[in-house]
């Protein structure tokens, strides 16, 4: 048998190559049959995973957690990983009833990140079952549960499983994610070994991706299979070691001269490494089916018997392993020790399996494993009939492929619709804000400035009252100065009626008096301009005295008052002694209702002061 190469993109590459020309029958005959047991890797790969191995030991584990004394928090990241492994095992209730727990008690934490663990694990049973809309719609909600959460940790590993679903399910995908993980898992301690675990799982992709665009050769596979490998140690975890050690085997063996001495010594490593290790029985059952294969391609690289040992190691969990599983090992083993017609037998067991189960991907490669050991025993009749097996149903899971594809497409397309018109909802919401806003802004801003018009208009009337007030206070002042210069003049006048009585110039006399009363009717005049032009205080007055009338005299002495004449200079006016003018001071008092401490001029002199309120 010839030298096998596991190499995911030449089997791909095979398969196009027989459906562009399954007519060419020459071409159908050169088939190698050194990709006889390239199948068996894949097969290996996409088996059931409904068995357990690492998964019981982690299953008591999480089970210890869920029904121990710790705070509530911390067992909802345990139950959905148990949801997820009775999912696995197909145990349907007991995945759905840890899921609703997980999902009730996570909704009562006010953390999104308990959401987000939840989430996370259900998306990767959906993504495991194909079902496409649950998964992406998972894949929108854990979106918005990222932005909503400020642990870097949940973020990095909710990136981490949209990536690895999203490599399940789309052909197109772009590793968008897988870059947002890393980004967020390289910032975050070193010294945690979950951090590893994300940037590993980010670097697995990245590796798988690069074997399938370029082998096991090209510069991109070796850069990231180096830091998957660096990160795989540093995180602790025997599957992602073990995963690194086949990559690093299948790089050896895929050289153009491979050193097979060197490529027994790592073979006989990661053989080593799964004797005793525990490892999750996907990783285990894949790394078994490619060490099988190398050594039927390579007799005597592994020694056969600890293959044996190591298969029977997964017949002895007969409770979990599955009866493709069993069918699928004992076929390799079969081949392995030459015996073809017994491979055949498994491999047409295995069909009636997988064709009761309806599963095209898994009968194509069936039928393709038949042909391959039908060459083997010179068959060439069936091995025809089983390539066109082949072609039927690598069509058929073309057209599958396609379908599945296209309903990608159409989720992606769905969800993308539905964030566009969330994102013009949202920029409507905004411009309405922003137009309230201003019409706010606009009713604010003409309310002040009518109110600050409003208030400019009082304030500019206020100060023409008090202008009026003022100038009305310079016309009393005026007033009072000029009653003040005829009061002395009056004096003046008396001096000099007595000098002349004194000395006898009877001529002059005469007209000095007439003179004298002159100046005595203009201060009657100016006690009435002065009544005549303050008829406010006056009226207060007479309110204050009512229903009693003040007399022109009363008056008149109050006007004297208020224009600040003394009381000396009121008698002399008034002609009367210092007697009769404290008398006549009493009565006005009493008849204003003045008590007896209460002084007369203040209470004139306050009538005759602007107010202060009015002011205002």
């Amino acid at each position: 048998m010839g030298h096998i190469i596991i190499n995911f993109n030449v089997f791909l590459k095979k398969h196009s190559l027989i459906a562009k020309q399954h007519h060419n029958s020459p071409y159908i005959m050169k088939v190698s049959a050194k990709n006889f047991f390239l199948l068996t890797l894949l097969t290996g790969i996409t088996t059931s995973a409904t068995a357990q191995f690492r998964e019981e030991y982690d299953i008591d584990s999480l089970l210890r957690r869920v029904n121990s004394d710790i705070p509530v928090e911390q067992k909802i990241d345990p139950m959905a990983r148990l949801a997820r492994k009775y999912c696995r095992l197909g145990d349907s209730l007991s995945a759905e009833k840890y899921l609703i727990e997980a999902k009730t008690l996570a909704q009562g934490q006010r953390d999104n990140k308990y959401q987000i663990y939840v989430l996370t694990q259900e998306l990767m049973s959906c993504a495991a079952a194909r079902n496409i809309n649950r998964s992406y719609a998972i894949i929108e909600n854990l979106y918005g549960l990222i932005s909503a959460t400020g642990n870097r940790m949940a973020k990095a590993l909710a990136y981490d499983y949209i990536a690895s679903a999203k490599f399940m399910l789309d052909d197109d995908y772009d590793f968008k994610d897988h870059y947002s993980a890393l980004h967020l898992a390289e910032k975050l301690p070193k010294n945690d070994p979950k951090s590893w675990r994300v940037i590993a799982d980010v670097y697995l992709g990245l590796t798988t991706r690069a074997v399938r665009s370029e082998g096991y050769l090209g510069e991109n596979t070796k850069d990231c299979l180096k830091h998957f490998t660096e990160a795989a140690y540093h995180s602790g975890d025997k599957d992602y070691i073990c995963q690194s050690m086949n990559f690093i085997l299948l790089t050896k063996l895929s050289a153009s001269n491979p050193d097979m001495e060197n490529v027994n010594a790592q073979a006989n490593e990661l053989l080593n490494f799964m004797e005793n290790n525990m490892l999750s029985f996907q990783r285990y059952n894949q790394i078994l089916t490619t060490l099988i294969s190398l050594s039927i391609d390579h007799p005597g690289i592994i020694d056969t018997e600890r293959l044996e040992k190591a298969a029977e190691k997964l017949k002895n969990v007969s409770d979990f392993i599955t009866e493709r599983d069993v069918l699928n090992m004992e076929m390799l083993l079969f081949s392995l020790k030459g015996n073809y017609d017994a491979a055949i037998h498994k491999v047409q067991e295995i069909l009636r399996y997988d064709t009761e189960k309806n599963d095209m991907r898994l009968l194509k490669d069936d039928y393709y494993v038949l042909s391959v050991l039908y060459k083997k025993i010179d068959r060439i009749d069936l091995y025809g009939d089983a390539l066109e097996q082949v072609l039927y149903y690598l069509q058929k899971t073309d057209n599958a492929r396609l379908s599945e594809q296209q309903l990608v497409i159409e989720t992606k397309y769905k969800l993308r619709k539905k964030e566009l018109e969330i994102d013009h909802q949202k920029r409507i919401t905004i411009q309405l804000f922003i137009i309230f806003s201003l019409i706010i802004f606009f009713i604010t801003a003409t309310f002040y400035f009518r109110s600050k018009s409003k208030r400019t208009q009082k304030e500019n009337l206020l100060l023409e009252n008090r202008q009026l007030q003022y100038e009305k206070l310079l016309s009393e002042k005026q007033l009072i100065s000029a009653n003040l210069s005829i009061e002395y003049k009056n004096k003046l006048l008396e001096n000099i009626k007595q000098q002349i009585k004194e000395n006898g110039n009877i001529k002059n006399l005469a007209k000095i008096l007439k003179k004298g009363e002159m100046i005595g009717k203009n201060l009657d005049e100016s006690s009435k301009i002065f009544i005549d032009t303050n008829p406010e205080l006056f009226q207060k007055l007479q309110e204050k005295v009512a229903p009693e009338v003040l007399t022109p005299l009363n008056l008149r002495y109050c006007a004297y008052l208020m224009m600040g004449m003394g009381s000396k200079e009121i008698m002399e006016l008034l002609c009367i002694s210092e007697n009769t003018f404290w008398t006549y001071k009493k009565k006005l008092k009493k008849k204003l209702k003045l008590t007896k401490g209460e002084s007369l001029e203040s209470f004139l002199r306050s009538l005759s002061l602007p107010n202060a309120s009015n002011l205002q």
